[in-house]
């Protein structure tokens, strides 16, 4: 039978193997005995100090398979990541009224809710980690085709650097409603949309880092008779992070957590083995 225990490192084996093992000498140790803790090295140790064997990760989190090696934590935090790709899943309102207007100027008015239809945001990453605060507008130009502004904390951000806001695609729809048709060729699915977002000041009054090249995948939207809803919106940029905590999984797989929110392998436990015991 297994006992709980405090220790975030300790395991037991359900089944066959052993751990592995290799004190300083290196000679190697197998065991049965979960009990292991974190040295000053960063290394997984049992408590005389031989150290944990298995697969270790690459700085991608990637499992490095071969030969198993000792299995050391990471002692620094995790670096941030600049959001790539942003993706969107909501409805569009179809009973709505137009609200473009090409004879107006600006085309829409991000402080004017009567310009546009409807706004949804999502927070992005620069390359140093600062939230960048983007929002959609979108705004009825014709039955079933709408125009999707984005703005930058506020800033507009235009693909002919304009100074008025402009559109960063127009969508369109099928007469039922479901996922935007492609202008092109209808049989295709929407493009990404790609665009760049300019440095600005966020709400921290901290001047951001422009991302270049943010595409946004609109190909899950839809434009049913009912109220406009946000199911989902994902990006995959993230801040910089401290280390938080360590687990193990049930496969074996050695997670660690930060204060980011993330979470990565940093390797994976991995047993022995022995004929005849």
């Amino acid at each position: 039978s297994f006992k709980s225990t405090d220790g975030p490192l300790d395991m037991a084996i359900n089944g066959s193997g052993f751990f592995q093992l290799k004190d300083l000498s290196g000679n190697s140790q197998y065991t049965r005995n979960g009990q292991f803790k974190v040295d000053r090295d960063g290394y997984i140790t049992n408590t005389q100090g031989a150290r944990l064997l298995g697969y270790p990760a690459n700085d991608q989190g990637v499992l490095v398979p071969g030969q198993a090696q000792p299995l050391v934590l990471p002692t620094a935090g995790i670096k941030p990541s600049v959001t790539k790709n942003v993706t969107l899943e909501l409805n569009l309102d179809a009973r709505l009224d137009v609200t473009y207007d090409a004879n107006k100027t600006p085309l829409v008015d991000f402080n004017d809710a009567k310009t546009y239809n409807n706004a949804t945001s999502v927070n992005v990453y620069d390359s140093k980690g600062q939230e960048v605060s983007l929002t959609y507008f979108f705004q009825k130009a014709a039955a079933d085709t709408w125009n999707v502004y984005a703005a930058a904390n506020g800033t507009a951000i235009n693909p002919d650097g304009g100074g008025d806001p402009q559109p960063i695609t127009t969508i369109q729809f099928p007469s039922n409603g479901s996922a935007p048709i492609n202008p092109t060729d209808p049989s295709l699915p929407l493009d990404l949309v790609s665009f760049d977002v300019p440095a600005t000041s966020n709400f921290a009054r901290t001047s951001t880092e422009p991302i270049p090249g943010v595409q946004i995948d609109m190909s899950t939207l839809t434009q049913y008779g009912a109220i406009f809803g946000v199911t989902n919106v994902t990006q995959d940029g993230f801040p910089p992070g401290q280390l938080n905590a360590i687990k193990v999984q049930p496969d074996g797989i050695v997670l660690a957590t930060y204060s980011s929110g993330q979470s990565t392998p940093v390797g994976q436990v991995e047993l022995a083995t022995i004929r005849n015991v």
